[in-house]
């Protein structure tokens, strides 16, 4: 994959960027270790962890990858939700648990829904905690993230999910002069935050802000106000998108032919419809890395591929035809 460069933050990394939370749909450590080095061996060069992700064994079993290829992978890391001691017991026991809910699966989209974050619902307020982004709290979820993954730097160390208030307070309180001090200091590469979208900062002054991460896909384009110099990730981009494009191919004989012969598309590989969404979300981002995730390790290479491959003419304004025809007949359903 071809490397991009962060907006004016400095880090470099490959076009997409492995998400590790859904790594831990896997039950298996072992499994979850050779999904990471599939991610490298793919080509993923930058991977997009949190402290609360795995219930906290996250950041811990990703410090032997970082070990084994050391500059060559960059990485976020995130800081304002930890595991509660609940959450964090879980998470030593999480592989048994896992694979009881694997075979249960409507039981495990509830509880993934609801154990999403400290505020999604009762499973979430058990296993985490919110945090207030203040200066002595963001030092302290660094000191432990750097230890836990074994490094010296950490990329991009970014605010997880906070509100436009708790952006503004953190202002206030010195959090961004900390990592600004940080970066000084060598142990962040620098910082960032990572929400929604760009509009849920509110009326704050986001131009000072080097880096951020938000959802975005076709459905729904984030806001793309955002300053020149600024990095952005994004994610999501096939979560939405992907199932109603392909029902929408599923309705009709003639719908199908006409959208695999518009868009060329097959059922595998870099001409598949989940490739054509992810060339677009290259195509919308071209300032910092796409951030995707799977438990299939084969899924890596081709998504790989579906970056790399060279798009016919017109793709993107095809794809949103359909877009704009799925959407519509759903609308009329």
């Amino acid at each position: 994959m071809e490397q991009i460069t962060i907006g004016s933050t400095g880090v470099l990394c490959s076009q997409l960027a492995f998400g590790c939370a859904g790594a831990f749909h896997l039950p298996r450590a072992s499994d979850r270790s050779a999904l990471l080095d599939a991610a490298v061996d793919a080509g993923f060069t930058h991977l997009d962890v949190a402290p609360m992700y795995g219930m906290g064994r996250a950041e811990v079993e990703l410090a032997p990858l970082l070990r084994r290829h050391g500059d060559r992978l960059s990485l976020t890391t995130k800081f304002g939700i930890r595991t509660s001691p609940v959450g964090s017991v879980a998470g030593r026991i999480q592989g048994p648990v896992r694979r009881l809910l694997a075979a249960r699966p409507q039981v495990n989209d509830g509880l993934q829904r609801s154990g999403a974050g400290p505020t999604a619902g009762a499973a979430g307020r058990l296993l985490y905690r919110g945090d207030a982004y203040l200066p002595e709290q963001a030092r302290a979820s660094l000191g432990r993230s750097l230890s836990r993954l074994g490094r010296g730097t950490i990329d991009l160390f970014i605010l997880h999910d906070p509100s436009a208030e708790q952006v503004q307070a953190a202002a206030r309180a010195g959090t961004f002069a900390m990592l600004d001090d940080e970066i000084a200091a060598g142990r962040i590469r620098n910082w960032g935050i990572a929400l929604h979208e760009p509009g849920d900062l509110g009326q704050w002054a986001g131009d000072t802000v080097p880096f951020l991460q938000f959802r975005d896909d076709v459905l729904h384009p984030a806001d793309r106000a955002i300053p020149a110099g600024v990095g952005t990730a994004t994610y999501g981009v096939l979560a939405a998108a992907l199932p109603l494009l392909l029902h929408h191919l599923s309705t009709s004989p003639a719908i199908r032919m006409r959208w695999i012969d518009e868009l060329g598309i097959e059922d595998t590989g870099p001409r598949s419809l989940a490739s054509v969404l992810l060339r677009e979300a290259v195509r919308r981002n071209p300032f910092g890395p796409v951030l995707f995730t799977t438990t299939k390790p084969h899924r890596l290479a081709e998504a790989a591929d579906a970056v790399t491959h060279s798009a016919p003419a017109g793709e993107s304004d095809r794809l949103m035809a359909m877009v704009a025809e799925a959407r519509a007949a759903q609308s009329h359903s």
